[in-house]
């Protein structure tokens, strides 16, 4: 376990998927993280149909979210303030996904913002392909999720696209409409889980209603911003996804997978987001 802090916050990451695992305000003394995880998704986010998919013809199993959570982390460079944390492909990496890579992920800290970047470097001979993202179950602080509102910056009505999980694979089911506030309930998670597309919404505001507590997530470079039910009361699980999760009629190539990334020889990919903790 790594801890950067500063005046404002105190975080801890694991080595383990160089995950976070608690977001502590030091003036309320509120942990903004529930189970004190998150979820680091490389080089696959959500399921694959029939957990495999192909790479020139040959097939390979991967499970879901891909493999990266699961993976022990080196540190590349740390100060109070700041870590950078580092794995690279192995020959049981290589054995499920065929390309030879770097992941960079850099937690540091600005006043109350958590900022999180990810480098992703092609050490290969040949180009790689790959989806990355972050999954984060914010704590709403044993309080109903009907207590909060969701806003969005550019502030604009907005439509979200409804799936389900069936068979290994989702469903695009309908769209959906949303005028900004939300207001927040679990009949609509369970019912429509919020996936927006980056170019509509690059800022999520979690914020209880009549206050200025909660969360702000602001994205740079990612496809998406989600938000999708926890399964528990007092908390909701935010994500920013470079990529998304099969459909009935995705391609098993992972060329062709939804919004992959390709990255040549030599090459590198980067993108970040802020957790800004507002506890006013």
């Amino acid at each position: 376990m790594v801890t950067i802090e500063n005046g404002y916050l105190k975080v801890k990451i694991s080595k383990i998927g160089a995950e976070l695992q608690s977001i502590l305000c030091k003036f309320n003394k509120k942990d903004y993280l529930i189970e004190k995880t998150s979820t680091t998704i490389f080089p696959i986010i959500g399921p694959l149909q029939n957990n495999s998919y192909t790479y020139n013809s040959k097939e390979f199993s991967m499970n879901f979210n891909g493999f990266i959570q699961k993976t022990s982390f080196f540190i590349e460079d740390v100060n109070p303030e700041a870590v950078i944390f580092k794995c690279s492909s192995t020959p049981e990496t290589y054995s499920i996904y065929p390309f030879n890579f770097e992941l960079y992920i850099k937690y540091s800290l600005n006043l109350n913002t958590v900022k999180v970047e990810y480098l992703v470097k092609n050490i290969d001979n040949k180009t790689i392909y790959f989806h990355l993202g972050s999954n984060s179950n914010v704590s709403l602080q044993g309080n109903a999720l009907d207590n909060y509102l969701i806003t969005v910056s550019p502030n604009r009505s907005l439509i979200s696209s409804k799936f389900t999980l069936d068979k290994n694979f989702f469903t695009k089911k309908e769209t959906k409409s949303f005028k900004t506030p939300i207001k927040l309930n679990r009949t609509i998670l369970n019912e429509h889980p919020l996936i927006f597309k980056s170019s509509d919404v690059n800022t999520i505001s979690l914020l209880k209603k009549n206050t200025r507590d909660g969360i702000v997530i602001q994205s740079h470079k990612f496809d998406y911003i989600t938000l999708i039910e926890h399964g528990k009361e007092n908390s909701v699980t935010i994500g920013a996804w470079n990529g998304i999760s099969d459909e009935e009629t995705t391609s098993k190539d992972i060329k062709k997978k939804g919004k992959i990334k390709s990255l040549e020889k030599g090459k590198t990919f980067n993108c970040l987001f802020t957790m800004e903790v507002i506890y006013f």
